[in-house]
């Protein structure tokens, strides 16, 4: 597995040119409306949007809420699965997304995620991220592990 450690600066670097596409692609709008996919997104949703104040004459403005935004910043464009689904169930924005894998076996460590202690739920999600198998799978596929480490270990 090839490890990738992203910088502000990279960060900062591509934030700067999704808002210059937004720019472009939002010219005429009244209002830019941007949504961050929790949680690799919102910390790059702040810095389109930061970005975007300097850039363009429209009204820019984060949102809460999904349903409300005309843009959607996600971090990575991993296996494609959140790109395809955000963009069938919400056809009418734009998605954009800092960095795309170009392989299977590279991971990718962003500044916000050092020293983040992680849920069991974020484990089994980048276990299946990484190996192609469904969540479920991952699960079954640990909990028998666990199970025969525990007759190992007493």
């Amino acid at each position: 597995m090839k490890i990738i450690n992203k910088t502000h600066s990279e960060i900062n670097g591509q934030a700067i040119i999704i808002a210059k596409h937004i720019a472009i692609d939002s010219e005429g709008a009244d209002i830019i409306r941007i949504y961050g996919v929790p949680r690799g997104g919102v910390a790059p949703s702040y810095l389109v949007y930061g970005h975007l104040l300097e850039m363009t004459s429209s009204n820019v403005a984060l949102v809460e809420n999904i349903e409300e935004a005309s843009v959607i910043i996600d971090d990575l464009i991993d296996s494609g699965t959140t790109e395809k689904r955000i963009k069938e169930n919400y056809p009418n924005a734009k998605f954009y997304a800092l960095f795309e894998k170009t392989d299977k076996d590279e991971w990718f460590n962003f500044p916000w995620e050092n020293g983040v202690e992680s849920t069991v739920e974020d484990i089994i999600a980048r276990i299946s991220q990484v190996s192609g198998a469904s969540m479920l799978d991952t699960k079954i596929y640990l909990d028998r592990f666990l199970d025969g480490y525990k007759g190992v270990t007493g």
